[in-house]
């Protein structure tokens, strides 16, 4: 875990770098292609989740959560919960916590609150996620939604200069 958040990072610096030696040598070229570009990636990348998670939903169980924290966390100037869903494993039938990603505020649930989750077993091991549109589609429609944007940007700088 540790060894990836590093990687990412080392990645993110190098591209950073990259990112800035070619602004430094070529403004106009770095505005016309990087936004396209980058646009074009994401719009990918929402493209290839889509069916991705449209193979995971389709093999999947309901089950009830019991909302047993929602964790604060500060991001910018505002304050989200995220919380954290007691539920039980189908598979071993012990407890187990589940750690939302998806923050809001204000909080969408309160503590002791239950709610249903998606329960998806892939052939090794399980996934679990709220269920809501969001936060089963929420990231691929996102990616195609910014990619579609960013995209269309690009191109417009492109054919106006």
């Amino acid at each position: 875990m540790i060894k990836s958040k590093i990687l990412k990072y080392i990645i993110f610096i190098i591209i950073s770098i990259c990112a800035f030696t070619f602004w430094n040598v070529n403004k106009n070229l770095f505005l016309r292609v990087v936004p396209t570009v980058c646009g074009f990636a994401c719009l990918m990348g929402g493209l290839i989740l889509i069916p991705k998670v449209k193979k995971r939903m389709i093999n999947y169980n309901k089950i009830n959560g019991k909302v047993v924290e929602l964790r604060k966390e500060l991001i910018g100037e505002s304050l989200y919960f995220f919380p954290n869903i007691e539920y039980i494993d189908l598979l071993t039938k012990e407890k187990r916590i589940y750690k939302s990603n998806a923050g809001r505020m204000p909080s969408k649930y309160s503590v002791g609150q239950i709610i249903e989750l998606r329960y998806i077993q892939l052939d090794d091991k399980v996934q679990v996620c709220i269920d809501s549109w969001f936060d089963v589609w929420g990231t691929s429609f996102l990616l195609l939604l910014l990619g579609s944007m960013i995209t269309f940007l690009g191109l417009l700088f492109n054919l106006l200069s």
